[in-house]
């Protein structure tokens, strides 16, 4: 059957805005940038820009044209111009025009002039994107030259060629010049860091350029940086406060006053009306902290179903439903709805039939059970079925036990307060004979309330929900009652009882707000560029990372820290089956306390636990831990400069756009991608993926997976882990030329480093790669690579691919021939003549045809140029 192959290209999509060029980036996407601008992707630059190809160069700068667009109302004709200005603005860089006759590298003067500017227009077939930029190409030449600091455009541009130029010429020469200036200046901010005296001047110099051009357009506003920046990164979690910390930014000031404009890592600048004060103080961090507990929230409400889970003691709901904001009644209708989805095979039954049996014959044996108790049991005994066999009456008992857990979990403190026993409370609610709750308390609690429904009155699932919200709302005023006639001893100033949910929600929020608003004052920093240097380019707080380990082997408090962060906020405990599935306890500290009889809970903090709850909300789970059928990989991205609200969310409709209902990943093609790739200038090989349900790039449900540290799963099936951190490094590779960023490669769902901030040399790392196995070291010698070792890397990747496609048969394994030949090379290149003998052998031995010995001649010339080849890199 042949594999429905997809493109994977860039989209962007501007909502919400009717002006005419709205749609400009959005054509300038989809006409240049996934087409004959592709190519662009392996100009590698140097310098300033080390490890930045000139594509991403390029849509860096256009995107931020697209930011400034609203401000300085561009029409259609003039982001069109603006554009193309920009994608030729560094014409020297493309090969074609880089060298003088004598061999030099050619200056910007030298190689745009116009005949090379409207060629290479002519090469990016510019006309698809703008049909008439042949009228505006005098223009789009005067923006082009105007972009370098410091030239001087009137000397390059004659009066005559002035009056062959289309747009308004105050603009031309005022606004839209000083814009060209502004994003070229941009490109040289490759830090969030912004106390650096480089970052501090490449800023001061964008904000001039970007005043200039509001001065030129009479505009009232004038501008200056202002930021915020988080110490750590979390992964999902840090990029839900960033994603706040913008919204909240544009709301208090205004969207014309308050421009997010360079996206980092660790943080966001904005430009901000001079005229405005800045100032933060502890209720704007309480603002802040509330937005961010409502977007958690939030999330957690809208995939409400996850948290509701049927486990081997019934169903459960999870701390995250019930701070999801979600009412009782909402929560309670989902567990009638997993109730509902339930099917009792017959198997099922009879293994439950014969663990109730055995339950019933072990209390026989007891002496502390009586001679009444041990006479019914005798007579249950003589009947076949033990656990009903009518599949509406387990529902009932399914509901029963639903309810005791969530009555045991979420309401253990009023049923303290009442001197009641959950098991004891459900069975009166559900009319349950009193004389049976001996009996009924010798069955393990994980079947009893199956045991049970024998017992119940028959009735829907529906009408016991009804029952069981009434009840709890009964146990809520008797729980008051009970304390206030125990307040009643030391009077105190009157107290009003609030209806249990609203009051329930209300302290949920309150917490939830403390520890967001604990975790900002412990890693927060804003600064404004207006303000007293010395006072504002200090952090919030220092990390200490000795303050940390002596915490962390305090013998007074053991297992108390968070086992997954080591923080010093509050951390509660935490169960394995709270987390997601594919994060085993290797993931954890191993100070838990010894030789407990149970599985010890963990000891988790609030913001860990949060984390947990929106991987498992972004990306579909399952269990693989290392050394499973799949493992999952995650990239995580960060830029050589900075990223840009539009090419973040040009990503996020790319990924989105290829998911529907049965799909929720991309297989991606690395077999016809490395087969066919090639390091030049001119290689153009396009990724294409295939919808698949769990394999391969996993599309993720939230927008948060890709902000300021964009973060993807790669889900890997494969026969051992070095084939699967084969297969993993293959998608990052290809994945790596997409994206055009840094990244990491890992197995864990939270950066371990600032990638942004890690250079070999002068050279800044463009891939690291953690924890490879030995049997990868041939293709992975270091763990840390440059834009080159990942060129070298991709080399070795196509050099085996082609020898594969040679050796392998269609019908045969083809990732199995990659990894025997990569692991082959380990211990020394020439061993790769052996393995590709044994795979030339393999193939001559199962075809018809010639003689074996003249095909595997014939193979053998064919093969070895390639072979040669690979044993020189």
């Amino acid at each position: 059957m042949p594999v429905d192959w997809e493109p994977l290209d860039f989209l962007y999509q501007n909502d919400g805005d009717s002006s005419d060029s709205s749609e400009v980036l959005s054509d300038y996407i989809e006409y240049i940038a996934n087409k004959n601008l592709r190519h662009y992707k392996y100009i590698v630059q140097y310098g300033g820009k080390e490890g930045e190809s000139v594509w991403t160069h390029i849509m860096n700068l256009v995107t931020i044209i697209e930011k400034l667009r609203p401000l300085f109302q561009l029409s259609a004709d003039e982001m069109r111009c603006l554009l193309l200005a920009l994608t030729i603005h560094d014409l020297n860089k493309v090969e074609a025009y880089g060298k003088l006759p004598n061999g030099k590298n050619a200056s910007y003067a030298n190689a745009a002039s116009e005949e090379h500017i409207v060629q290479e227009l002519d090469l990016l077939d510019a006309s698809t994107f703008f049909p008439q930029w042949r009228d505006y190409q005098f223009d789009i030449i005067y923006l082009a030259h105007a972009h370098q600091e410091g030239s001087t455009v009137e000397t390059v541009f004659n009066e005559r060629e002035m009056g062959q130029c289309h747009l308004d010429r105050d603009r031309l020469e005022g606004a839209l010049k000083f814009l060209m200036k502004a994003a070229d200046v941009s490109a040289n901010c490759h830090s969030g860091d912004y106390a650096l005296r480089h970052e501090r001047h490449i800023r001061d110099k964008l904000r001039d350029h970007i005043n200039s051009a509001a001065n030129a357009d009479a505009l009232p506003r004038r501008y200056r940086f202002v930021g915020h920046h988080l110490a750590e990164l979390r992964g999902l979690m840090t990029n839900v406060m960033h994603n706040e910390l913008v919204g909240y930014m544009r709301e208090t000031y205004g969207q014309e006053a308050c421009i997010d404009l360079l996206y980092h890592p660790e943080g966001v600048d904005y430009l901000l009306d001079r005229k405005i004060p800045f100032t933060w103080t502890q209720e704007q961090q309480q603002a802040v902290a509330g937005r961010i507990g409502q977007r958690f929230a939030k999330l957690q409400f809208d995939q409400l179903a996850q948290f509701i889970k049927a486990t081997p003691s019934g169903i459960g709901v999870d701390d995250a439903a019930m701070q999801s904001g979600a009412t009782i009644e909402v929560i309670f209708n989902g567990i009638a709805n997993v109730v509902g989805r339930k099917q009792y095979r017959l198997e099922w039954r009879e293994q439950r039939n014969g663990l109730v049996r055995s339950d019933l014959v072990e209390a026989l044996a007891s002496e502390k059970v009586s001679a009444e108790v041990k006479a019914r049991i005798n007579v249950l005994l003589q009947e076949a079925d033990l656990v009903s066999a009518n599949e509406e009456a387990l529902k009932r008992g399914e509901f029963v036990t639903a309810y005791r857990n969530f009555l045991k979990d979420h309401r253990s403190d009023r049923l303290k307060t009442v001197k009641q026993d959950a098991w004891s409370r459900v069975a009166r609610l559900f009319q349950l004979p009193e004389t049976s709750a001996a009996l009924y308390s010798l069955i393990d609690p994980y079947r009893r309330g199956y045991f049970m429904a024998r017992d119940l009155p028959v009735r829907d699932v529906e009408s016991m929900v009804v029952d069981a919200l009434e009840d709890m709302q009964q146990l809520e005023v008797q729980a008051a009652h009970v304390q206030a006639g125990r307040k009643t001893k030391k009077p105190q100033a009157e107290e009003t009882i609030e209806d249990t949910d609203q009051a329930a929600e209300t302290a949920i929020m309150a917490f939830d707000t403390a520890y967001i608003v604990d975790y900002l004052e412990r890693h927060l920093e804003v600064w404004d560029s207006l303000a007293d240097t010395s006072a504002h380019t200090r952090p919030v707080q220092t990390i200490d990372f000795a303050e940390t380990l002596r915490r962390y082997a305090d013998p007074k408090q053991p297992h108390k820290q968070c086992c997954y962060c080591g923080s010093a906020l509050k951390a509660d405990e935490w169960m394995a089956i709270q987390v997601p599935p594919n994060i085993g306890v290797q993931s954890f500290s191993n100070r838990l306390e010894a030789g407990s009889s149970r599985d010890p809970k963990r000891n988790v903090c609030d913001i860990c636990r949060t984390q947990f709850i929106l991987e498992k909300l972004a990306w579909r789970s399952h269990r693989d831990k290392q050394g499973s059928e799949q493992v999952t990989f995650y990239l995580h991205l960060f830029p050589y400069s900075y990223f840009t609200q539009p090419m973040l969310l040009a990503w996020w409709l790319s990924i989105k756009n290829l998911q529907d209902t049965d799909h929720k990943s991309l297989f991606l093609d690395t077999r016809g991608y490395f087969s066919k790739w090639e390091s030049d200038l001119h290689a153009d090989v396009s990724p294409r993926c295939y919808r698949s349900s769990i394999e391969g790039l996993g599309i993720p449900t939230l927008s948060e997976a890709l902000s300021n540290t964009p973060v993807l799963p790669l889900t890997i099936s494969g026969g051992n882990y070095g084939l699967q951190f084969l297969i993993a490094l293959e998608k990052t590779a290809l994945l790596a030329q997409w994206f055009d960023s840094r990244v990491i490669l890992s197995c864990m769902p939270v950066p371990s480093l600032n990638l942004a901030n890690e250079r070999i040399g002068d050279e800044p790392v463009a891939l690291l790669v953690e924890n490879p196995p030995q049997n990868m070291s041939w293709l992975v010698p270091q763990v840390a690579m440059t834009r080159k070792n990942v060129d070298t890397l991709c080399q070795k990747l196509c050099k085996v691919h082609q020898l594969a496609d040679k050796l392998v048969p269609r019908d045969e394994k083809f990732e199995d021939a990659i990894y025997d030949l990569v692991v082959a090379a380990v211990s020394d290149p020439l061993a790769l003549y052996y393995e590709v003998d044994r795979l030339i052998e393999q193939q001559v031995t199962q075809k018809k045809g010639r003689k074996p010995e003249y095909q595997a001649i014939s193979l053998s010339q064919v093969v070895a140029p390639m072979l040669t080849e690979l044993t020189k890199l």
